[in-house]
């Protein structure tokens, strides 16, 4: 290759290195908008509005959280009222054995008695584990209105 043309390779190749070098060290558009701190006209704007206009600010933030948090509380009772109607139909289920059962002593059929039992008690570990599901919902419910408390404050 002529020495010329080396020479504009290699400026050419120090060129890019730079620029790469730049790219890296200029931080993204993203990051430097929410780290970049305010121009000194906005302070200014925020210190000369009044108190009143802060606070009626802050009384639409709550009232909309509280809405929210009332919304949230009605639509976790309306979950634990149909987990309570399936509780209530497994009870019926429940003293129809007990009916069945009463007929089978008559007939005395014994076998059968007993597995109808065993059906029963599967059925009330069934009951424990909705109650404990019950007391998951509750306690998630908790954790939802202390995030929302948290970010009503200023």
């Amino acid at each position: 290759m002529h020495p010329a043309a080396r020479r504009q390779q290699q400026q050419q190749q120090q060129q890019q290195q730079q620029q790469q070098q730049q790219q890296q060290q200029q931080p993204t558009g993203a990051f430097w908008k929410v780290h970049s701190p305010l121009p000194s006209s906005a302070t200014r704007c925020c210190q000369q509005r009044p108190t009143s206009f802060l606070r009626k600010q802050q009384q639409r933030h709550t009232r909309k959280h509280r809405r929210k948090q009332r919304q949230q509380q009605q639509q976790g009772q309306q979950q634990q009222q149909q987990q309570q109607q399936g509780q209530q139909q497994q009870q019926q289920q429940q003293q129809q054995q007990q009916g069945q059962q009463k007929q089978q002593q008559q007939q005395g059929q014994h076998q059968q008695q007993q597995q109808q039992q065993q059906q029963q008690q599967g059925q009330q570990r069934q009951q424990q584990q909705q109650q404990q599901q019950q007391q998951g919902q509750q306690q998630q419910q908790q954790g939802q209105q202390q995030q929302q408390t948290c970010r009503i404050r200023f």
